[in-house]
């Protein structure tokens, strides 16, 4: 059963959350269960981080913080769970999104997870330089800014999803190539 953003709202002011919850449960935990899956998670971690992200969003309607005229409940509610599961996954791994690309790649995961260390920050500026305007705003737009790929092809004007996938691809090997056969860079980042 799917209600209103209207409905929602109002229910969850005036304390009647009971058919609130099973209609988000309805329709945002399929999603959240499948992204979760799909990001070295399981099902209870998915039902976990579900029931914090009702609580965030919860708290965030009684405070009059939630702009219904900017947001739709179903995809604000799934946008927190998102975002828990990769502080969480982050957390655990320092960068967990390199792990996604990992399939049949070899990165040197130490090395890349140093790139974002505070202290090699010039290192890093100078091996973006090299790559390219495009390829570091994709890079930026992916790891820092936390877009999809879908929201990437729009930004950049890509003719598809896949095209923003493909290039994303290409830039991070790009990146790895260049520490890799850069010698005093790839000293620097490993001490």
């Amino acid at each position: 059963m799917s209600i209103s953003d209207s409905e929602i709202i109002t229910a969850i002011r005036e304390g009647r959350d009971q058919m609130v919850v099973k209609s988000i449960y309805d329709n945002v935990l399929p999603n959240v269960k499948r992204f979760i899956v799909a990001n070295a998670g399981n099902n209870e971690d998915a039902l976990d981080i579900f029931h914090d992200a009702m609580l965030v969003f919860f708290k965030l309607v009684m405070a009059g913080k939630y702009d219904a005229d900017k947001y739709k409940v179903y995809g604000f509610v799934y946008t927190i769970c998102r975002n828990l599961w990769i502080n969480q996954a982050k957390k655990k791994t320092h960068f967990a999104k390199w792990s996604e690309f990992s399939e049949k790649e070899e990165f040197d995961e130490t090395v890349l997870e140093q790139l974002i260390s505070k202290e090699k920050l010039t290192l890093v500026k100078k091996l973006l330089s090299d790559l390219g305007d495009k390829c570091v705003e994709v890079l930026t737009l992916f790891m820092y800014n936390e877009l999809s790929y879908r929201e990437i092809a729009v930004k950049m004007g890509f003719e598809s999803e896949s095209a923003a996938k493909v290039k994303a691809h290409r830039c991070r090997k790009a990146l790895t190539e260049k520490i890799k056969t850069d010698r005093y860079i790839f000293e620097q980042l490993r001490n």
